[in-house]
């Protein structure tokens, strides 16, 4: 009777979790879709110049970041990206504010090593400040 009972409930816990687990999943892949659509609407609210909804955007992606992690390898990418960009956004309302755009440059780094800025982006102080970040990124939760 007891092994009957066992029986019972590791298989009431497999059909409980069976659900759960193909929602979680569900729910990343939403998650990397919005923070796809994110990604692409910055870029274009950068492209014309609408930077309130620019820095909106990359503040939603993360968020999501906060609540899911870099979920997927492709996820990660786009979070570095979030990252860079955020720094950026960063630099054009507060230029002396080196510290604050180090620190999305480093988040952009540990997320994704081979992160680079976007040539739209690139100046040559935020070459400087992404190099430095670059020794300043920890290794061990560098991603590749």
């Amino acid at each position: 009777r007891i092994l009957t009972f066992i029986s019972t409930l590791i298989t009431l816990g497999f059909i409980l979790m069976s659900p759960m687990g193909a929602n979680a999943q569900r729910t990343v892949q939403e998650a990397e879709i919005q923070v796809d659509r994110l990604l692409r609407d910055a870029r274009s609210y950068y492209d014309n110049l609408e930077m309130e909804p620019m820095d909106d955007a990359l503040e939603r992606i993360i968020d999501i970041a906060r609540r899911f992690g870099p979920a997927t390898p492709r996820m990660r990418g786009q979070i570095s990206q979030a990252h860079i960009l955020k720094g950026f956004m960063i630099s054009l309302n507060s230029p002396n504010d080196v510290q604050g755009i180090k620190r999305f440059f480093i988040r952009a780094l540990e997320m994704n090593a081979q992160a680079q800025l976007t040539p739209e982006i690139r100046t040559p102080t935020l070459s400087q400040i992404f190099e430095r970040a670059k020794g300043e990124a920890a290794p061990q939760r560098r991603g590749g």
